[in-house]
């Protein structure tokens, strides 16, 4: 148990392991090779004797084939009488005719027949069929129509069999427009085939297709149309041989019996081989996964943390070096977590502050105003009959301005408050006062940081309509630009070498417009805020707003 928690322990170790492992795939190799040379090497007379054998009989049957087909070619294309009498019936649509030109046709057919050909068909594309041999119809009579030639005007083997008989294909033409017009078909008497090769051992000899080893003749009738495993044949050595006439591929099966103490060995070399091969690639497998899946996950981890988004690494259960890596990764995320969360609640609780201050300023200064103007209007008896109203207003301003609850309202609700600042103000000036709100209906429910147009429209009082004997005027409008909210308040001024430049410099906190720029900045970032455009006749203060949905 302590060499094991000492392995554990030691990276290095593991390399030295894994390598030392690898080591044994090239002695396993060798032994392997030294094995199947053996076997070559005792196999070697047995297996050129019996290749001897099978080309000698595939040049056998390769040029009994080659007469085959050369007869069939002689039969309808070669000689021009047969060639226009068997075109003559195939095109012919009187049954007069076709009756007196089928015994002729069928005469020069069986001149060509011999010992070994079963049956000859004639077939034409509309149906019409003609035999002479057997007279067994053909099982597979719409294949031989559709069977696919390489070469036009010559004579192709079928890759399959008709009722187990091998079978020569040629498509015809007639002479005179080239259209295809039938087929003449030659099939072989499987038996008598077989005396071809009749050298060979029972299930031992077999001429199959070259696609998939269907079994094309064989001296086991019983094995015709199935396809042949060479891999199942225990104890026997396949050897093949292509046909040089035709697609068929002859297979020599032959018993490995000089060779076979030596084969077994070399397949139990083989299996040694592959199983020990298996098991390094296992092992190495499971060390390499118990190295490289914790520096994987660290290597995450690390590229995460990148992007802030900060994970400590679970389930270390070694103690090797990795292991200390990871905890020390660990010990960094923990440490730097615990700053960013000091550093953000730090800065939080400075915001916070300087926004309460802001507030706090903003509500003493407004009531200073305001109390002032009272005091103006209760001088006149004209003055005094719009108190009530005033006080009602500016009741209705505090009720809202000191209401607990969200730090922004709809833009509806900010306007209200607005509309009250202004109606004591119009008490106050009379008839030198016009103002008017217009905005969109479908901009009134946009949320908007509380108190932020009545420092605006107290700031158009005091350095604008203060200072105009009459026709002083406040517009107060929003409306949608590029996605955004934009609230101007514009006010008319009065003569321009009264008006004050510095008054938007610093001072304490600074003006309305500066404080009411912070909080937008502080709510939404520096890319929105208040402007102040100066003209001649009029003042014009702009606030940027994103608009959102709560």
């Amino acid at each position: 148990m302590r060499i094991i928690q000492w392995l554990r322990s030691r990276l290095l170790y593991k390399m030295l392991l894994l390598y030392s492992l690898l080591t044994l795939i090239p002695l396993i190799i060798v032994s392997a090779s030294f094995y199947a040379k053996s076997k070559n090497l005792l196999e070697k007379d047995s297996t050129e004797t019996a290749q001897k054998a099978l080309l000698d009989a595939s040049d056998r049957m390769d040029n009994f084939l080659k007469g085959i087909a050369k007869k069939l070619n002689q039969t309808a294309e070669n000689d021009p009488k047969k060639n226009s009498l068997i075109n003559s019936l195939l095109l012919s649509k009187v049954e007069s005719d076709q009756k007196e030109l089928e015994p002729i046709v069928m005469r020069l057919l069986l001149a060509q027949k011999d010992d070994l050909v079963d049956t000859i068909y004639l077939q034409s594309l509309i149906g019409k069929s003609y035999s002479v041999g057997s007279k067994a119809p053909l099982q597979f009579e719409e294949a031989f129509r559709i069977m696919p030639f390489e070469y036009d005007y010559v004579p192709e083997w079928a890759f399959f069999t008709d009722g187990k008989r091998l079978a020569c294909n040629l498509k015809l033409f007639d002479k005179r427009s080239g259209a295809d017009i039938g087929r003449l078909i030659l099939t072989l008497d499987p038996k008598k085939v077989t005396s071809l090769y009749e050298q060979f051992p029972v299930g031992n000899f077999y001429i199959t297709n070259a696609s998939s080893n269907l079994i094309l003749s064989a001296n086991d009738e019983t094995q015709i149309g199935k396809l042949l495993n060479i891999h199942s044949q225990t104890n026997m050595v396949a050897l093949t041989q292509k046909s040089r006439a035709t697609d068929f591929q002859y297979v020599y099966l032959i018993p490995s019996k000089p060779g076979q103490i030596i084969t077994k060995q070399a397949f139990f070399s083989v299996y040694v081989t592959l199983l020990a091969w298996l098991a390094v690639i296992l092992i190495t497998f499971w060390i390499l996964r118990k190295i490289n899946v914790p520096i994987t996950r660290l290597t995450r981890l690390m590229r995460k943390a990148e992007q802030e988004e900060y994970n400590l690494m679970q389930d270390i259960r070694t103690t090797d070096e990795i292991a200390l890596l990871c905890h020390g990764y660990n010990q960094l995320v923990s440490r730097t977590q615990e700053l960013i969360e000091k550093n953000y609640n730090s800065g939080m609780l400075q915001k916070e502050a300087e926004l309460n201050a802001v507030r706090m300023y903003i509500n003493p200064h407004f009531l200073y105003n305001t109390l002032e103007y009272i005091s103006i209007l209760s001088r006149s008896q004209e003055g005094s009959e719009n108190i009530a109203d005033v006080v009602q207003n500016l009741a209705g301003i505090f009720r809202f301005s000191i209401a607990p609850g969200e730090t922004t309202v709809p833009l509806e609700t900010e306007l209200l408050f607005v509309n009250k600042y202004l109606l004591i103000h119009q008490r106050r000036y009379g008839k030198r006062l016009h103002y008017e709100i217009i905005v969109p209906e479908s901009l009134k429910s946009i949320p908007v940081p509380k108190l932020i147009l009545q420092p605006l429209v107290e700031n158009a009082f005091t350095h604008g309509i203060d200072y105009m004997h009459k026709d002083g005027h406040v517009i107060v409008r929003a409306y949608e630009e590029d996605f955004r909210l934009v609230i101007e308040i514009e006010n008319s001024v009065g003569d321009p070498s009264e008006t004050h430049e510095h008054v938007y410099e610093r001072k304490g906190l600074g003006s309305g417009l500066q404080n009411v720029n912070a909080r937008i900045h502080f709510h939404y970032g520096p890319e929105y805020g208040v402007a102040l455009h100066k003209e001649t006749n009029i003042t014009l203060a702009r606030v940027n707003l994103p608009i959102t949905f709560e």
